[in-house]
């Protein structure tokens, strides 16, 4: 605890004595006319937004073509995390360097495909992260999102999306957490976040879908005991008010990790084998936007890992000043499983989470956010040790 008081006093500290200095030592002090158009991050952002004049001044160059409607960014992020757990606490962090590239690629006649390549280097030191880190130090080539989205098809009605994306489910679909502190039901619920394949995607009238195929392997593609993954969502548009969405999902998902978890509610695993997990659920997710900058958020799940019955439920309340520049939010998960009998029947375990974020221009970003578990599922009434972790981050786009 003293820790986590620490280390956020010294973030009020270097965020209130920098917002107030007279001396402007951070870019986000400083008007454009003030920011130094000489320096290294001002010249490499300068060549990501505009190229080389030179060779875009040729209007049938390879370079003049790629760059019309093409936005491509440098993604720095560093993340420190403060876990606390039965009177022990420790520290760790998450280094992010990658990619962010946007392009739409056009014709006489108009767009025909959109692409989204988001490639980060992530090293873990200290941290325990998804199944495919060998371990809590190594570093691994994440692909977020790496797919194309080809548009005319049959106009907006169904568009054919082929490549890495985001399982079409719940409400990670239409509002993409990536590379924020903030995260929907997807690690835990579904075990898989984004995922190599194909979907068909489009906007009808009154309602948006996409459904889709993939491996079931997420950052990773392989075969290796058959993974795969069907998804859909279905809702109302994105520009509404009230947002509401239906989703399903069905597939074997390759997760070791969870895997273990379903083993844990068993008195007896030894039938149970491998490294996927079978899957089942059925989600309604609602968006909510209040006339001020407010906004409620709710998932509700149901399903079943393999034949053992689950229920997780998601709400958030979101809160940002005028211009949105700065968010603050509340988050409150609830994961329930059916274990057997002889173990307790069904347990049920409760986190919430308090978080800030402060987005001073379109460059830079800090995060901080503190999540305490309230209750943790236990088997046959065994004493359970609660956790809470803080973790804060700060982030660069060129």
């Amino acid at each position: 605890m003293r820790r986590f008081a620490l280390l956020l006093l010294i973030t009020i500290f270097f965020s209130a004595s920098t917002l107030m200095a007279e001396d402007k030592l951070f870019p986000w002090n400083k008007t454009p006319d003030e920011q130094d158009d000489s320096g290294l991050l001002r010249r490499i952002d300068d060549w990501l937004t505009y190229g080389d004049p030179e060779r875009l001044a040729d209007p049938d160059s390879t370079a003049s073509r790629f760059r019309n409607n093409l936005r491509m960014t440098i993604d720095i992020a560093g993340r420190g995390i403060v876990p606390h757990k039965g009177g022990n606490s420790g520290s760790g962090s998450v280094a992010f360097i990658g990619l962010d590239i946007h392009k739409v690629f056009s014709d006489d006649h108009g767009d025909y495909a959109t692409l989204i390549a988001q490639p980060y280097l992530t090293k873990l030191n200290s941290v325990k992260g998804p199944h495919f880190f060998e371990d809590n130090n190594d570093w691994e080539l994440v692909n977020r999102i790496m797919n194309i989205n080809f548009t005319r098809i049959f106009d907006e009605r169904m568009n054919i999306k082929v490549g890495h994306f985001e399982i079409p489910y719940g409400l990670e679909q239409p509002l993409n957490t990536n590379g924020t502190l903030r995260d929907m039901t997807h690690p835990r619920n579904l075990g898989v976040k984004a995922d190599w394949g194909v979907t068909l995607n489009g906007t009808l009238t009154d309602y948006e879908y996409e459904v889709g195929v993939s491996r079931g392997t997420g950052n990773e593609y392989f075969d290796s005991e058959d993974p795969y993954v069907i998804a859909g969502r279905f809702g109302t548009k994105h520009d509404d008010n009230l947002i509401v969405g239906v989703s399903f999902l069905k597939g074997s998902i390759w997760n070791p990790g969870a895997l273990n978890g379903y083993k844990r509610g068993l008195v007896d695993a030894s039938g149970v084998t491998g490294n996927v997990i079978d899957r089942e659920r059925y989600g309604l997710d609602i968006q909510y936007h209040f006339e001020r900058p407010m906004t409620l958020l709710a998932e509700f799940n149901y399903g079943k890992d393999f034949k053992r019955g689950v229920f997780n439920t998601m709400m958030e309340l979101d809160f940002y000043n005028a211009s949105k520049s700065t968010m603050w939010f509340t988050q409150w998960n609830y994961y329930s499983e059916q274990y057997d009998a002889a173990l307790g029947s069904w347990e049920a375990q409760i986190d919430g989470s308090l978080g800030w974020r402060w987005t001073p221009n379109n460059n830079w970003a800090l995060s901080l956010m503190y999540v305490q578990e309230v209750s943790a599922k236990k088997l046959n009434d065994e004493s359970v040790r609660l956790g809470s972790k803080f973790i804060a981050q700060l982030r660069y786009r060129f």
